[in-house]
């Protein structure tokens, strides 16, 4: 029987980046085994980025003897604006994440910057079609920080996807999205502030002014 893919996407900055976020900073000693644990629990999909050390070589060690893989979004990264370079720069980039994890393809390629600039470049904008074309990537997305970033997304006809900080705090992003009407898939991002919600000691030494973010996870509690 083929397992379904759940909705549920792990992130692995952790996996490569151990004092990554605010959760507390102990990290599986078998990574292998802690991938092999949540897909036995149902997650079906795996979120990671070149950006994250060594997390690509890690997944690939976790999907090498895998038949049924999990659905793999990856990252482009260090791109520049207007350089006639940038489509030859993301299929290099795209085919070492592949080949890293041992994967023909990325289900979802994210374009890891953020900046308007850059979402919008025409020369980037081709590199995601020969990506296509090519048949190494099948969707591609932004991974937004803004309304503006969102906006553009939104209204262009070349991304598939869109990844937003979306929490139960603050569903902006998400009523923007919807504002839109658009048929455009939507990736949360963030969903636990990097892991805020979980180790309150962190509140308190990161971030000014915490009683009122204290007040409103003690509600969620």
């Amino acid at each position: 029987m083929k397992l379904q893919k759940s909705k549920i996407s792990l992130g692995t900055a952790k996996l490569g980046i151990d004092k990554y976020g605010f959760s507390p900073n102990t990290v599986p000693i078998d990574k292998k085994d802690f991938l092999e644990q949540s897909y036995l629990i149902g997650v079906r999909s795996i979120d990671t980025s070149p950006r994250y050390g060594d997390a690509e070589k890690i997944i690939g060690h976790f999907l090498l003897n895998k038949k049924d893989k999990p659905l793999i979004s990856s990252k482009i990264d260090n791109l520049k604006v207007n350089d006639p370079s940038s489509p030859k720069k993301m299929v290099q980039s795209v085919k070492r994440s592949i080949s890293r994890m041992n994967i023909s393809s990325l289900d979802i390629c994210f374009l890891h910057q953020n900046e308007l600039s850059i979402i919008s470049d025409p020369y980037i904008h081709e590199g995601l079609n020969i990506l296509k074309q090519m048949n190494l990537i099948k969707d591609s997305g932004t991974s937004i920080y803004s309304f503006d970033e969102l906006d553009y997304t939104v209204s262009s006809s070349l991304y598939d996807y869109i990844q937003a900080p979306i929490n139960i705090l603050d569903t902006s992003y998400y009523e923007r999205i919807l504002s839109h009407e658009t048929d455009i898939k939507i990736a949360a991002r963030s969903i636990f502030l990097q892991g805020i919600f979980f180790d309150k000691a962190s509140i308190e030494e990161e971030i000014n002014n915490s009683m009122s973010l204290r007040n409103e996870l003690d509600k969620l509690d």
